[in-house]
């Protein structure tokens, strides 16, 4: 085995570098460091023994931001730092601690195989074999000087996986070795390590390379080179926790505080967390949404607005609410942009405060914000008023569509329209903290709330003088993902989810492009990177080929997996190293990559990146900007790669606007991210961003009027716009920055799509049999015209039944509501159409589509219809996340790629046949991959389906992998035929040496519930009765192998009956009840108020079809392996029943078993108490408590009813949820298998 090091930088998380830090933070870190080195070579004189060294570390940790964690030794382990603050938390990060002077025990980058490191692995071993330890972090073995630290995945692959080291363990700790002393241990670890042909791969840091940076000066470049040790030092770093700038990660606060300035709140319905309108008593005048609906209320502006009732609601109140609503996202759009943009500014011209335009005196009122959306970022310098351009002359035009006005405003307001003299309250636990209990200005307080935060788009290694939390372009994908409400069953998909998404699929298609364009079966990635260069495929032509890959996100919710695909073909042309300038030269020097899901950029010596501005003023006009020549190629090249992926290669579609305008905004970002000022300009301007809005539509895609093969040929032909007309129009449109251009293209194209759509529909059979049948009439009608015999009076009247019923058919169709979104994918996207203007198809399809049941009021019936007429998949009661399987395979060409993230349960419900076969025969599925509980408040265990459409000459191989968001490639999986898909176990267990995981593919209810069983009831476990050393007086072991305190009866009054596990049935007692004498002498003895009074006694291992359950208020005791629950006041007898008749109904069962149970393939399960606390429970009524009680009770009393009554109590608690006869099915196919 061998050790590779890397430095420092390298191994810390790059998207974490970028974040910057306080400076508070980060002086107490330099003064820590500082003492800590005083001390250790003040104990290196006195030469201390190796406890006093760790001793020092401890503190220090401590100091630095570990005082949350607790940190002591651990058994042997020198020093561990636990994942948090109690020492039963698991250990994160072990440290093996030499003393400076101990040169022999201590390893080297040169030799390394010494003892310091034999102790840390064996010490590891203990922790993952005999504490099943899975949190370890990091592994560290230091002299306090010397640091070298090891990710604890690296000791899992070169420690863990290999069998023989963990088997030599296994053996010594049993005895099974001549020697069960750890040299023993130490030599064979010894022996492991020089017979592995591997490499181990870790950090080496000297800290006394660091003294020297203690006493630079501020903000000086010797000083930041202490950011990296800084951040080393951090539960961030050795501890994997999440930070500011980690896509995965909600800032509460920050949202929070936004839905309260807008007018909103978050509230629970069924265990879902949806956005609604503030409710009335917590309503005030000054937030957005109220403002807005006063002003649409008072000034009838309703009146105005097109199709309110289709497109905002069916009453007033709903529809003020939802224009309000939409208009709101549209102005906090724009104003969020421009914080980002104001940022970035401030960045780019070194934190120069004349770039800080957000603010209450430059803009004073709703007026002044509008002028800016309109009069400045819309417009050229150029053409800007004076007036305007003397007060914002330093902001760029843009160019962008965020900032025309919308099809809303300009039927209702504009923001100019709110009342600027509005207050508000601040919010109670907002981040202002001396404005908290203060009224103030709506817009005042809004600017003041966003310049509490860092808005930085693209962060650097910087000390910020005032700590701000950071929100990032991903934080605000999720926060207004969050505010659309989780409508129509999406949720927002973490980041490291869709960050493996898009790297597993784009490296698949772009090897197939290769493969294709080579003429060969199969290529590797490093296969691609080693033939380029050649005659046949230079840099530009493989440029070519990454380019031409075109990506769909059906329902593309906030734009999140079109970020993390822009941001993967932007590393993977930089891992080919075709990544080139606007000349077409490599990049040599610029690595791209991405980590947690964002870009990092890093050139030279693994430098991050960052565009500098250096500049002066005349006056209050900026006079002159310098740019480095080498970061102007550098942010031009990543901005024009950024822009063209952007236009060509990604679209998106979904049925809600306000999504669409979210995922337009996320785009727009990732441009403003890299835009430069341009040369021509003289460094004044900003390059201007495109019109990307038309690549991203809105529009329900499950929904069509035409098939993806429609004959569009007589179209081509007979229309005044060519195919290439259309295409060409769409590109013009993407480029023009003339508004008035971008209207008339506008315009055209939406002529072409109507001559399309009237070609189409003119074709449709029901269109041709309805002119055959007018022509009929005609003749009919003018039969002496034409020299044909006249028909009767009663003929023509038939003929006239015959046109209206056709006319009436296409009526009919027309008028389906759901045709008001339909969207035409045969023509809405030129980039998929070839010459002869047939749909191609996209290269790969990738989303997370929303999990719409067929019981849905969303789902009427008429769409219900539609849905299981046009797909050929639905079976029994459909659900929409099917429906988008089928319509992806649809949309991506022969050999195309799609990856999406659906729920599990399909794979063994007998109502999803037609689309397993559908996916694993028909077509061709690659991957499952079993992800654990990602989303969160959803109802449904969810996995990843990697697929491709109709290769059905190539081997039916299903790779099954279990993921969670290390995802580091060492996760358990195995292949299987897709042919057992039809025969696929509801749950299965995959393995790999002696560890296994367990998948379950089961559908999920979600109960209704507006309460908890824990609200009723005190859980408690009975008491334990042996235990040597416990009891008064101490127990001996005789008193243990004894038992002496048992007996087969009450021999005194303290002998009180005993209950076991084994002597409680559902609703009954059974076998020998043996007594057990009560007092101190026992181990664990508890209160006598638990065994005594009206109580529910259950078993906690689950077997059979149902809960051990039994009803009790006599005194007796019971052991551990039973649960008491005690009501926590006074309950009626009848009511205790009723809720003891839920929980032995099969339901209770299988809701614990597919919620949180602690499954063990060699034990029985055993249930959890808080998944049963947590557990549902329903609206009642007077009645069903009666009845359900009345049954329990008959139950308990005649044992040879009992089948009968407990089927009746099911019946009951069926309906008492609101189960339907699907959701029953489920429930009892799963609790008997």
């Amino acid at each position: 085995m061998q050790l590779e090091t890397k430095s420092l930088r390298k191994s810390i998380n790059k998207a974490f570098l970028k974040e910057t830090v306080d400076r508070s933070s980060f002086n107490n870190f330099k003064a820590e460091l500082g003492q800590l080195l005083k001390n250790i070579d003040s104990a290196k004189k006195k030469d201390e023994h190796e406890e006093h060294f760790k001793n020092l570390l401890v503190p220090f940790l401590n100091e630095v931001g570990f005082d949350d964690y607790y940190i002591n030794t651990s058994v042997r382990i020198d020093l561990a730092i636990h994942t948090d603050g109690k020492v039963k938390d698991p250990v994160g990060v072990l440290l093996e601690v030499k003393r400076p002077s101990n040169k022999n025990e201590m390893i080297t980058e040169e030799d390394f195989n010494r003892k310091a490191m034999h102790e840390a692995v064996l010490y590891y071993l203990e922790q993952r074999i005999e504490e099943d330890n899975e949190d370890l972090k990091h592994i560290v073995i230091t002299d306090t000087l010397n640091w070298f630290v090891f990710d604890a995945q690296e000791f899992e692959r070169c420690y863990y996986r290999p069998s023989a080291l963990k088997k030599v363990y296994k053996s010594w700790k049993t005895d099974q070795k001549v020697s069960s002393n750890k040299d023993f241990m130490y030599d064979k670890i010894g022996d492991f390590i020089d017979s592995q042909d591997t490499t181990l791969r870790g950090l080496h840091l000297d800290l006394q390379s660091y003294e020297k940076y203690l006493k630079a000066k501020e903000d000086s470049e010797p000083e930041k080179k202490l950011i990296p040790l800084f951040k080393f030092f951090s539960p961030t770093q050795l501890l994997k926790e999440p930070f500011a700038n980690d896509s995965n990660t909600l800032n509460r606060e920050f949202y929070r505080e936004l839905l309260y300035i807008l007018g909103l709140e978050e509230t629970t319905k069924s265990n879902t967390r949806y956005i609604e309108r503030a409710s009335e008593d917590k309503r005030h005048p000054g937030s957005f949404i109220e403002n807005t609906i006063r002003i649409l209320d008072a000034e009838d502006h309703l009146s105005t607005v097109r199709e309110p009732k289709v497109k905002y609601g069916s009453d007033r109140d709903e529809q003020l609410f939802n224009v309000a609503l939409e208009l709101s996202i549209i102005w906090m759009n724009r104003v969020l942009f421009l914080k980002l943009l104001e940022a970035q500014l401030f960045r780019y011209h070194r934190q120069d405060k004349k770039f800080k335009f957000l603010k209450s005196k430059t803009i004073d009122g709703y007026d002044e914000l509008n002028k800016l959306f309109f009069q400045v970022l819309a417009r050229r310098e150029a053409d800007r008023t004076e007036d305007i351009n003397e007060k914002f002359g330093h902001i760029p035009y843009l160019n962008s569509s965020l900032f025309d006005p919308s099809s809303l405003e300009h039927q209702s307001v504009f923001i100019s329209n709110l009342d600027d003299k509005k207050t508000l309250p601040v919010y109670s636990k907002s981040v202002l903290k001396d404005r908290r209990g203060d009224e103030i200005n709506t817009l005042e307080y809004l600017f003041e709330f966003l310049d509490a935060y860092d808005f930085a788009a693209e962060g650097g290694e910087e000390i910020q003088e005032e700590h701000k939390s950071l929100i990032n372009a991903s934080v605000l994908g999720l926060i207004f993902e969050k505010i659309n409400g989780y409508k129509d069953g999406s949720y927002f998909t973490p980041g490291f989810i869709t960050e493996y998404m898009a790297r597993e699929t784009l490296r698949k298609a772009v090897t197939d492009k290769f493969a294709q364009h080579w003429d060969e079966e199969y290529l590797s990635f490093d296969d691609i990177y080693n033939r380029i260069g050649r005659a046949d495929t230079d840099i530009e032509k493989a440029n070519e080929i990454v380019n031409s890959i075109t990506i769909c996100d059906p329902a593309v919710g906030s734009g999140h997996f079109l970020v993390s695909c822009l941001n993967e073909l932007l590393a993977i042309k930089s891992d080919l190293g075709i990544l080139t300038d606007r000349d077409g030269k490599r990049l040599r020097d610029v690595k791209v990559e991405v980590e947690n899901d964002e870009l990092i950029v890093t050139y030279s010596d693994e430098e991050l990146f960052e565009y500098d501005v250096s500049h002066t003023w005349h006056g209050s006009h900026l006079a002159k900007r310098k740019i480095s020549a080498n970061r102007q190629r550098i942010q031009k090249a990543l901005f024009h790669e950024k822009r063209h992926i952007i236009e060509n290669c990604l679209f998106g579609v979904d049925i809600n606007s306000n999504s669409v305008k979210i995922c337009r905004l996320r785009l727009w970002i990732e441009l403003l991210k890299n835009t430069y000022y341009t040369e021509k300009s003289d460094y004044h301007e900003l390059e201007v961003l495109p019109n990307i809005d038309i690549n991203i539509k809105t529009g329900n895609s499950l929904v069509s009027r035409f098939d993806l093969d429609s004959d569009l040929s007589s179209v081509f032909k007979d229309s005044d716009h060519s195919l290439q007309d259309y295409k060409e129009a769409v590109h013009s449109y993407k480029q023009t920055g003339d508004r008035s251009e971008k209207k008339r293209l506008q315009k055209l194209i939406n002529n072409i799509k109507d001559e399309y759509s009237t070609t189409l529909l003119n074709n449709d059979p029901i269109y041709e049999k309805l002119s055959k049948q007018r022509g009929r009439l005609d003749l009919m009608q003018n039969a002496d015209l034409f020299g044909e015999k006249k028909f009767s009076k009663k003929d023509i009247k038939k003929q006239e039944k015959k046109v209206k019923k056709v006319e009436k058919e296409i009526e009919e169709q027309e008028s389906g509501v759901f045709y008001n979104q339909a969207f035409e994918w045969r023509f809405e996207f030129p980039e998929v159409l070839n010459k002869e203007g047939q749909f191609t198809g996209f290269d790969v399809v990738i989303g997370n589509p929303p999990y719409v049941p067929s019981k849905s009021a969303s789902l009427t019936d008429p769409l219900k219809s539609y849905y299981n007429s046009e797909y050929s998949t639905t079976e029994y009661q459909l659900n929409t996340f099917g429906l988008f399987i089928e319509l992806g395979i649809r949309l991506i060409r022969k050999l195309g790629c799609y990856s999406m993230i659906v729920p599990n349960y399909w794979l063994s419900t007998r109502y999803d046949k037609k689309l397993r076969n559908h996916i694993f025969i028909e077509n061709t599925a690659d991957k499952l991959v079993n992800v654990h509980s990602v989303f969160e408040d959803a109802v449904v265990e969810t996995l990843l389906l990697f697929g491709k459409k109709n290769t059905r000459n190539l081997p039916k191989r299903i790779e099954l992998l279990s993921l969670d968001e290390k995802y580091n490639g060492n996760s358990i999986k195995e292949e299987v035929d897709s042919g057992s898909i039809f025969d696929f176990q509801e749950i299965r267990i995959i393995e790999k040496e002696d560890e296994f995981e367990q998948l379950t593919f089961k559908k999920r209810l979600n109960l209704e519930s507006n309460n908890q069983l824990g609200n009723f009831f005190d859980f408690s476990f009975g008491l334990k009765p042996y235990q040597v050393g416990k009891g008064n007086p101490p127990q001996t072991q005789e008193d243990v192998n004894q038992k002496n305190y048992n007996s087969d009866s009450q021999k005194t009054e303290d002998h009180k009956q005993f209950l076991k596990a084994k002597n409680v049935d559902t609703l009954a007692v059974k076998g020998e009840i043996e007594f057990l004498k009560y007092g101190e002498h026992l181990a664990e003895p508890r209160s006598m108020d638990l065994f005594s009074g009206e109580r529910i006694v259950l078993g906690r291992i689950i077997s059979g079809e149902r809960i051990k359950a039994i009803y009790l208020d006599d005194e007796i005791l019971c052991n551990t392996d039973l649960i008491t629950l005690k009501p926590k006041r006074d309950l009626s007898a009848d009511f205790v029943r009723f809720l003891l008749g839920i929980v032995v109904s099969q339901l209770t069962k299988y809701y614990l078993i597919s919620t949180n149970i602690n499954l063990d393939r060699k034990a029985y399960p055993k249930i959890n108490t808080k998944t049963l606390k947590d557990f549902p429970i329903p609206p009642y009524t007077e009645n069903s408590v009666k009845n359900i009680s009345r049954a329990v009770e008959k139950a308990q009393n005649e044992d040879g009813q009992k089948i009968n009554y407990l089927a009746e109590i099911d019946r009951m608690v069926y309906k008492v949820y609101g189960l339907d006869e699907e959701d029953v099915e489920i429930v009892e196919e799963s609790v008997s298998s």
